[in-house]
């Protein structure tokens, strides 16, 4: 699962300030609650974040994943944020490539830059991890309007980090004329079946299978791994993709060694690989 808003709040070392902010019903696809402590701050009277001690902030920051220009469902949740809270957004945009180093070492300096930011779930352990992220204080109310398995992605300890905001799911496309022709009345629903309807599929000018790697590998390996019955990390934050990833990988082998995939398989985009889909599947 990708694209999520994720509200956070850094502890501010440098002017010792302290709020909160709180998203209208809708505005950013969540009610979202942020705070600010700071063990020397002397107003704080330990106080913790959402306590509803902090005051209200007049403007956020809010770092988004490339330009508005392209993003007209963000730029509209901002607008709607504006109006039901009062609260001002000042938006920097920051190319997808750069998003997550930009994030890293403004945080790292402990630089008080970025109240709230969208991006994908998998970069979520490090950032919570290294303590750099307020749970949203979302209750199950609101969560349980999703399914479990995205619930899942943006929790640990019980507590949610990320708000969904928009998401994007893998297709899998096939040529159901193109299956008829060749003897198959649906398309392959196991790893073994792709295999075997592959070999029979793939020929000179066709390939059997494909999927998108050189701009989604992390997206199109969790996607695989899932369907290995694994998962990235534990509760505890914890790597454990290893042993399911080995059976993805050793598929992928599988793939190439009987000339199922085509050549080039590393760099075939998003647009290639559907084409590659259509055509051959």
């Amino acid at each position: 699962m990708y694209g999520f808003s994720m509200i956070i709040c850094m502890k501010d070392t440098h002017y010792k300030t302290r709020r909160r902010f709180i998203t209208g019903v809708g505005a950013t696809g969540a009610v979202a609650l942020a705070g600010c402590t700071d063990s020397n701050d002397s107003g704080s009277s330990g106080a913790t974040a959402g306590s509803g001690s902090e005051s209200m902030a007049d403007e956020i920051v809010f770092y988004n994943s490339g330009s508005l220009e392209f993003d007209p469902g963000t730029e509209t949740n901002i607008e709607r944020f504006e109006e039901e809270t009062g609260i001002s957004v000042e938006v920097n945009e920051v190319p997808w490539s750069n998003l997550k180093t930009s994030l890293t070492t403004i945080w790292r300096n402990e630089d008080n830059k970025v109240d709230a930011f969208n991006g994908p779930t998998w970069w979520l352990a490090d950032f919570v991890s290294s303590g750099w992220l307020e749970p949203l204080g979302l209750g199950d109310d609101h969560m349980s309007k999703f399914p479990d398995s995205l619930t899942n992605l943006v929790q640990f300890d019980g507590q949610t980090y990320m708000a969904p905001e928009f998401g994007k799911w893998g297709s899998y496309l096939y040529d159901q004329q193109y299956l008829e022709q060749q003897g198959f009345e649906s398309p392959p629903d196991t790893w073994d079946e792709v295999l075997e309807q592959g070999e029979q599929l793939a020929s000179d000018d066709k390939a059997g299978f494909a999927f998108t790697w050189s701009d989604k590998s992390v997206f199109t390996f969790k996607q695989f791994l899932y369907q290995a019955g694994g998962q990235l990390f534990n509760d505890s934050n914890e790597p454990t993709f290893v042993e399911e990833g080995v059976e993805v990988l050793e598929f992928f082998d599988q793939l190439r060694e009987r000339n199922i995939i085509p050549d080039g398989m590393s760099s075939l985009s998003t647009s290639q690989s559907r084409l590659v889909r259509t055509s051959a599947c």
